[in-house]
């Protein structure tokens, strides 16, 4: 995956802390942390969507879990090629149930570029709604633009879980 990583244009629509494209070992080194297995409950969980060739189309997580508050953020990053065929919603509702069922957090965060309107449709279809919008903390070539802040809480998500099933056809599993 860490070819996804070397278009700068690309990932600044969803990294805002990655000004330069990473290579192989500085995407191993920069999650590092979240991979590694220790003795207290893990701070991030990923997970990578494969195609029926077991090749890599997409990563998605839970980071900065905090089990106390019951929250945690939502990254999601699928390759440019699979884009708008329906994994990215299939996976966020994964990653919602994980954190709503198994973790049994109250709440899920996520950022976007105040552009990246795909993004912000994807959210909503999820059932998060914007919160917030932190002015001017995304810089993207040479500008800075607006970060937007969306939520989601564990009652939202089982009202909308049921209704988002039935919306998405079977092409992708």
């Amino acid at each position: 995956i860490a070819s996804w990583f070397c278009d700068p244009e690309d990932l600044s629509l969803f990294e805002r802390n990655s000004p330069l494209p990473k290579g192989r070992e500085t995407l191993r080194e920069s999650w590092k942390e979240d991979l590694a297995a220790g003795p207290t409950p893990a701070k991030a969980v990923w997970y990578v969507a494969c195609d029926t060739a077991a090749e890599p189309v997409a990563i998605g997580g839970l980071q900065t879990i905090y089990y106390h508050s019951g929250d945690c953020v939502l990254p999601v990053f699928v390759a440019r090629a699979v884009r708008g065929r329906g994994i990215g919603i299939r996976l966020i509702g994964l990653l919602l149930d994980f954190a709503f069922d198994s973790l049994r957090l109250t709440r899920v965060t996520t950022y976007y570029r105040e552009d990246n309107e795909i993004s912000a449709r994807l959210v909503g279809r999820a059932a998060f709604k914007e919160e917030g919008r932190m002015r001017k903390a995304w810089f993207c070539k040479g500008t800075h633009l607006d970060m937007m802040v969306a939520g989601v809480l564990r009652e939202e998500w089982a009202k909308r879980r049921n209704v988002l099933q039935r919306e998405l056809d079977r092409k992708t599993i």
